[in-house]
């Protein structure tokens, strides 16, 4: 094992278990200001915890992005990502062009008097059983 990737490791571990500790703690003492606040004999301000609540969840939520990042940032928007995109486009426009010249060997697109005809007799008796389900 290469002891730098294991102290990288031991590094991102203890930033995780930071994150999860503030997070149980900020859990724990919000339920409790929560439940003493609300159920108190005073009715004047039952929502005053809110304030504090929301300025230590963004101090909760900076510390997310600090240790995790911005979530979808490594899917979206990194090179890899933009690579993939490109390759997909490439092949969209690849696949469209072989479909066109395949048709166009074959002369899919044209078809002659007597193809016609069928397809119009076809179409007729198509009519014929759609209209016969109705019933």
């Amino acid at each position: 094992m290469d002891s730098r990737n294991y102290r990288e490791a031991k590094k991102k571990v203890k930033k995780k278990k930071g994150f999860y500790q503030h997070l149980i703690i900020y859990t724990i003492i919000n339920t409790f200001m929560f439940l003493l606040i609300f159920f108190s004999e005073s009715g004047s301000d039952r929502f005053g915890w809110l304030v504090p609540m929301m300025g230590w969840g963004f101090g909760l939520m900076m510390h997310y992005l600090g240790v995790f990042g911005l979530p979808g940032k490594d899917r979206i928007l990194s090179k890899d990502w933009e690579e993939r995109e490109i390759l997909r486009e490439m092949n969209k426009m690849d696949d469209r062009m072989e479909s066109r010249r395949w048709r166009e060997e074959r002369k899919i697109d044209r078809l002659e008097p007597e193809d016609e005809l069928e397809l119009k007799e076809f179409k007729k008796l198509r009519q014929e059983w759609d209209d016969s389900e109705l019933v």
